[in-house]
């Protein structure tokens, strides 16, 4: 018996052992697999968004959003994942838009739909939680410039801009007309276009003049109530070596060459400009001269009076290079042009050109010209490189309204923006990154297709026209303080609207207003009510220009 007893222990403990020894290595391969999958981060790639026709980041109100994410949830249980938007004017407001289980091991692609009736016109930012991390979309190494911004939404109310009593425009780089591009301008109240008319692309054969992808471009404009500021510019290889005409035979033949341009266009929505930044060599070849510029204005000048009805301005120089001006208002340029046009280009604040439209106002005065209007043909900040004027994408947002905001404020009413698009993808190049909207060709790397993606300065358009539509400038507020601005605006009915800003820091000001009732729009749409009994109300100005209607 006690033998028996001895070997049935022994047999248990055999067992224990043999079931030990196959536990060790099951449990060790366990702990290993748990240590090693929890160096693999959760990771989630933003895979498409738009409709099912075309790769966008923003929505007319009512058009379906699709969003498809690749989801790889390295957890040995089901995680959840959460999707939110945030207003850009304030993230701390969040809309918990969808919610999806993600599967332990699961690496595949969720797709969510948006219905966009249900969210307030407003620019979002797109984030998701899961596995207590939050992705946003910013690249720890971009290889491309879009790839540092966050992922955006924008949910856009369409207007109408009929009562828009300003010229807001951007500068484009193609003739044949966009249909997109074109539409997407409209939608932010975009009423203006600047392009180079292109000598060599009309006169491609000596004396034959072909207008027909110009044509397309005007008419294309047209159907949408967008005006043309056509740059009549640069060399012909048939003439003074290709070079800027510098003889009578080469000057003859640009006139020749605006003449025929001036007659095909008669009766469109055009304003001409002679020639791009003529004070730089890189435009005025071998190197800038405002004699020949002026003998060259003065050829095109008779061409216009021999058509009639043309809107001539010049000479577009880069900067307010007040010696290039002096010399051309000497030799009686002004005589010749309908307005003085500036690429107002600096590294500081678009207010800082207060004092240079008031020294240019001296000069204009001084030749006897005290009225002529200015016209800001291009001025832009970029968001990459290493250009003095390279600012974050959100300061180019708040940068781009305030540098319209204080041209009006100067009686610039005709304002151009440089650039609709950045002209690649490359973040170190900053002529690449100068655009309202994202490069679509480098975004075909990601989508797949062409994707018409807006940074923030285009919705800060948006909202700054919508706003304004059928406003006129009126005058300034006066707060003691000259870095702060406040703008009153004023409709046909009377109704006033305040635009402010401070370039100080953030700060509350005392706004009496004589309204018991406020509504302020921010920079991206976001809107909130605010009562007073007395009308007096205390606002905090920032960078970021806010929109205040007192309500009836």
């Amino acid at each position: 018996m006690n033998s028996h007893l001895a070997q049935n222990s022994l047999g248990k403990h055999y067992f224990k052992g043999r079931v030990f020894k196959l536990l060790v290595p099951v449990v060790s391969t366990l702990i290993i697999a748990v240590i090693f999958l929890s160096t693999i981060r959760p990771s989630i790639k933003l895979v498409y968004m738009g409709t099912d026709k075309i790769a966008k980041n923003w929505f007319l109100r009512g058009e379906e959003a699709r969003i498809y994410f690749k989801v790889f949830n390295p957890a040995i249980v089901e995680s959840d994942l959460e999707i939110y938007l945030k207003p850009m004017d304030d993230p701390s407001k969040v809309i918990k838009v969808s919610a999806l289980k993600v599967k332990a091991m699961e690496n595949r692609i969720n797709v969510i739909t948006l219905n966009t009736n249900s969210l307030e016109p407003m620019f979002y930012l797109l984030e998701c939680n899961f596995n207590c991390r939050v992705f946003n979309g910013v690249s720890e190494n971009p290889r491309y410039n879009f790839e540092c911004y966050p992922w955006l939404f924008a949910v856009i109310e369409e207007y109408n801009f009929s009562k828009t009593t300003y010229k807001l425009g951007v500068n484009i780089h193609f003739i044949a007309p966009r249909e997109m591009d074109l539409d997407m301008m409209k939608y932010a109240g975009i009423n203006l276009i600047r392009m180079d008319f292109l000598w060599s692309e009309v006169e491609k054969e000596k004396g034959v003049y072909i207008f027909r992808e110009y044509r397309r471009l005007v008419d294309a404009l047209r159907k949408r109530g967008i005006t043309a500021l056509f740059i009549l510019d640069y060399g012909n290889q048939y003439y003074d070596d290709g070079v800027a005409p510098y003889s009578d035979v080469g000057r003859e033949a640009f006139a020749k060459f605006a003449l025929e341009s001036f007659k095909e266009f008669k009766g469109e929505d055009i304003i001409w400009e002679v020639w791009n930044e003529p004070n730089l060599s890189q435009f005025w070849k071998p190197k800038p001269n405002p004699e020949d510029y002026v003998r060259l204005l003065k050829a095109v000048y008779s061409a216009a009076r021999e058509v009639g009805g043309v809107r001539l301005i010049a000479p577009g120089v880069s900067g307010f290079d007040f010696n290039f001006l002096e010399e051309t208002f000497k030799l009686d340029m002004l005589n010749c042009i309908d307005a003085v046009s500036i690429h107002p280009y600096r590294s500081t604040n678009p207010e800082t050109v207060n004092l240079d439209y008031a020294k240019l106002r001296e000069l204009l005065a001084l030749y006897g010209a005290p009225l002529k209007p200015i016209v800001s043909s291009e001025w832009g900040y970029c968001t990459g490189g290493s250009y003095g004027n390279r600012v974050s994408i959100a300061t180019q947002a708040e940068y781009v309204v305030r540098m319209f905001l204080i041209n009006i404020m100067n009686g610039v009413n005709v304002s151009v923006f440089y650039d609709w698009k950045d002209d690649g993808s490359n973040i170190h190049d900053s002529e690449q990154n100068f655009g309202l909207i994202a490069d679509y060709e480098g975004l075909k790397s990601i989508y797949g297709r062409p994707a018409y993606f807006i940074k923030p300065a285009y919705y800060a358009i948006y909202t700054l026209t919508s706003q304004l539509n059928g406003f006129q400038f009126r005058g300034r507020v006066e707060t003691g303080s000259r870095e702060d601005y406040i703008l009153v605006f004023e409709n046909g009915d009377g109704v006033k609207k305040y635009v402010c800003w401070t370039t100080e820091r953030a700060h509350k000001v005392r706004l009496s207003i004589h309204a018991k009732t406020l509504e302020m729009v921010k920079l991206f749409g976001l809107k909130s009510i605010h009562k007073s009994e007395s009308g007096e109300y205390e606002l905090t100005l920032t960078s970021a220009p806010i929109f205040v209607l007192p309500m009836p």
